[in-house]
């Protein structure tokens, strides 16, 4: 019991370095990751491989974990060299990681996801400074990209907390002429494509339908747009996890196309933000194999 304990502290505090180097700071790519970044990864790696000698899944978990593999031949870890990729592109998922994490690896991570994301989120709701709000929500993209679906049970604190995000930055770029939050907007965003690669689409839509369907006037309609804004990151991610597939849209990107249809709020939408949000999310949905 104390290993266990010992091990997930370790993993722990190799995650936050991985996260915290991997993220970047304005947007630099994982492949130039710092001899720190690259020590961090290899003590991760350790930590996983321990683990898959400790806990011997079963073969239905390793099946699953087979069939859960990177989705789509367009989803791309940003530390490998995407230039070479054939087609390019259509998301990069951010982070130092240049193939998938290993299984153990993928599971410690997920064990203490909760105290990252928790810790993120706070940070990246309340707090006040531009650059603990992108450092958060950097830590937080790389540690997403890790957990993939081990994500889900902490969307509920997530998904929120990345609207409020993106409501805040908005709200300050409208009073200030400053482009400093851009940085904290772009990984909040970031986090909703990596939702969106891995996550459950029903439950992020169970999530993004109501803040995308509150009234919007006054206050109401930055709410609005940033969630609108989120949600077309999500779809993002979803149609580039299913980017081989041009006839086929992910089930986010069929819903988010009826809501804005068929809600008259946003397809006559009058506020500047909410018009664009709802265009762009239009532009995510309709994206196929061709990016």
């Amino acid at each position: 019991m104390a290993d266990a304990h010992a091990g997930k502290a370790r993993a722990r505090g190799a995650a936050r370095a991985v996260c915290a180097r991997g993220g970047g700071g304005g947007g630099g790519r994982g492949a130039a990751a710092s001899s720190s970044a690259i020590a961090a990864l290899a003590l991760l790696d350790d930590l996983g491989a321990q683990h898959e000698r400790d806990v011997a899944g079963d073969a239905e978990e390793d099946d699953e974990d087979a069939a859960a593999a990177l989705p789509g031949p367009r989803v791309v870890y940003e530390g490998a060299n995407a230039a070479t990729t054939t087609p390019p592109p259509v998301l990069l998922l951010p982070g130092p990681f240049a193939a998938r994490p290993r299984r153990g690896t993928r599971r410690l991570c997920t064990a203490v996801l909760g105290g990252m994301v928790g810790a993120a989120c706070a940070e990246l709701s309340t707090s006040w400074q531009d650059d603990v709000r992108w450092r958060s929500a950097a830590l937080m993209a790389v540690a997403l990209v890790v957990a993939e679906r081990g994500a889900d049970p902490h969307l509920p604190t997530v998904v929120p907390a990345l609207c409020r995000a993106v409501a805040a930055v908005m709200g300050e770029q409208a009073r200030s002429s400053s482009l400093s939050p851009a940085a904290a907007l772009r990984w909040s965003r970031r986090c909703a494509e990596v939702l969106g690669c891995f996550c459950d689409g029903e439950v992020l839509w169970s999530l993004l339908q109501p803040l995308c369907a509150t009234e919007s006037g006054g206050s109401g309609s930055s709410k609005r747009a940033a969630a609108v804004l989120v949600l077309a990151s999500a779809v993002r991610g979803a149609q580039a996890a299913t980017a081989a597939s041009t006839t086929t849209p992910s089930l986010l990107a069929r819903r988010a196309l009826e809501m804005a249809e068929q809600d008259e709020g946003l397809r006559q939408a009058r506020d500047v933000g909410l018009a664009a949000a709802v265009r762009e999310l239009a532009a995510a949905a309709t994206m196929g194999g061709g990016g």
